[in-house]
């Protein structure tokens, strides 16, 4: 058993971590509007590009890339607990700090998976959580930072938090003491690495007051002062391991010589072992399409056909390596149908988000299996259909708020929901080029759909919401 002192040897590499590849223009405003302006729409329109294609294709997919092996056998729930707060927590902290500060310094990769685990404990223990920032798999750590811009920019245009604060604060919440780990890392293949995490004890306080809220929002938020801090939650992780009879699994994974923790496989490795799978000895390789447009079309044409080995191929290596070296198993465990139809053509707007490109669906012709044409166009707030056979429909904003029924008499409420509903059908589908190919990113995808989701508000929106639901 070891305990969480560096070892020997485990330096820092002065430059950024192997395979890192920071945005271009990082920094406020990347994601959402300068403080004080009002919100502008989600990246700059550049081009429309038009795109002819043979391959079967449905309606826009709702989500793009492989999902990860199936994790839905049940879990004990106090193991949940701790995996979230020993491993995921490292995920909340690049989330909240690590995209605020821009991390110009790593702290690299370790010589070793121990090193890389024994490392990130040392730094969390210690507080040094833009150290602990720079131990994760730097694909993770990039979109992770990329998030955290979002968060932070947007609370601060919507006066919830301070100014350019220390958000220290928030992180200072969770304390994490005696991570214990094994001494000998388990190898499931030569680049991944299974470290059994054995004792420690990580605390989780709730203390409103040391969150370093606007004053204006502090009021509206707690009209009475502050709540009390809550009653800690203290996870004593050896008496967690005794109860369940096994210790909890930490991967490291290997990027260019250096070793990181990393979320996503470490998420990969339950989900495996929950099935009983080993992991596979081979990978599958990256290989993107010539143009973002091409990449699109691809991935909706892989997600009808149910080809799930394409899929894979087109996952942006480093934020998703795991799909790629996971990626056998998931092509062996498939079962996807085809869905059927025909993309005709495909017509979307071109727009850079930070050095990558955004891709918002103009116009889509589709041919189902019977013959008969769909064409869906995006005129301003509309959504138009067309038919074949002469059939046509036009589904508006307002539309889908009557359609919803959602019951809504708030004002303030009442105010926001159309310009919600119009940021969803605005949804842009981001896509990232690497080594002179392009894939789809559903990470940044989603990062982009909060961006947008955030932008349509106003610190007036908030102080009107806020208000009537005190009342």
């Amino acid at each position: 058993m070891t305990n969480f002192q560096a070892p020997p040897g485990a330096g820092r590499p002065a430059g950024p971590p192997p395979g890192y590849r920071p945005p271009p223009g990082y920094g406020p405003g990347g994601y959402g509007p300068s403080p004080g302006g009002p919100p502008p729409p989600y990246g700059v329109p550049a081009q429309r590009t038009a795109v002819f294609a043979g391959g079967p294709v449905g309606p826009p997919p709702g989500g793009f890339g492989a999902p990860p092996p199936d994790a839905s056998a049940p879990a004990p729930r106090r193991r949940g607990l701790v995996v979230t707060a020993t491993v995921a927590v490292v995920a909340l902290i690049a989330a909240g700090i690590g995209a605020y500060f821009w991390i110009s310094r790593s702290t690299g990769g370790a010589e070793s998976p121990t090193a890389a685990v024994q490392l990130l404990a040392a730094d969390l223990s210690a507080k040094r959580y833009l150290d602990a920032v720079g131990r994760l798999q730097p694909g993770e750590a990039d979109l992770f930072r990329d998030a955290g811009e979002v968060v932070v920019t947007e609370l601060e245009r919507l006066q919830v938090l301070r100014p350019e604060t220390d958000l220290g604060a928030l992180s200072g919440q969770i304390d994490v003491r005696d991570l214990r780990f094994s001494e000998t890392p388990r190898m499931v293949r030569d680049n991944v690495a299974i470290t059994e995490l054995v004792g420690g004890v990580v605390t989780i306080s709730a203390d409103p007051s040391t969150i370093p809220f606007t004053d204006s929002f502090a009021k509206l938020a707690f009209p009475d002062g502050p709540p009390p801090a809550g009653q800690p939650t203290v996870i004593d992780i050896a008496q967690v391991v005794a109860q369940q009879g096994e210790p909890l699994r930490v991967a490291s994974v290997e990027v260019d010589g250096g070793w990181y923790v990393s979320l996503f496989y470490t998420v990969a490795d339950y989900a495996l072992a929950s099935e009983n799978l080993a992991w596979p000895t081979t990978s599958i390789a990256p290989r993107g399409a010539a143009t973002p447009n091409d990449a699109l079309r691809e991935t909706v044409n892989a997600l009808l056909d149910g080809n799930i080995q394409r899929l894979v191929e087109l996952a942006p290596p480093g934020e998703l390596s795991v799909l790629h070296d996971v990626g056998p198993v998931l092509v062996a465990q498939a079962g996807a149908q085809p869905i059927g139809g025909q993309l005709v053509e495909l017509e979307t707007t071109q727009t850079d988000v930070r050095g990558d490109t955004a891709l918002a669906i103009s116009r889509v012709v589709v041919q189902v299996p019977d013959g008969r044409r769909l064409t869906v166009t995006r005129t301003g707030e509309c959504i138009d259909l067309q038919g074949s056979d002469g059939s046509a429909q036009r589904l508006c904003t307002q539309d889908v708020l009557k359609q919803a029924d959602l019951g809504v008499t708030d004002p303030a409420l009442k105010r926001v929901l159309p310009r919600l509903v119009q940021a969803m059908l605005d949804i842009k589908i981001v896509t990232t080029e690497i080594d002179g190919a392009y894939y789809v990113s559903p990470g940044r995808t989603l990062v982009g759909i909060y961006a947008d989701l955030l932008g349509t508000l106003q610190p007036e929106d908030l102080a009107d919401l806020l208000s009537s639901s005190v009342r």
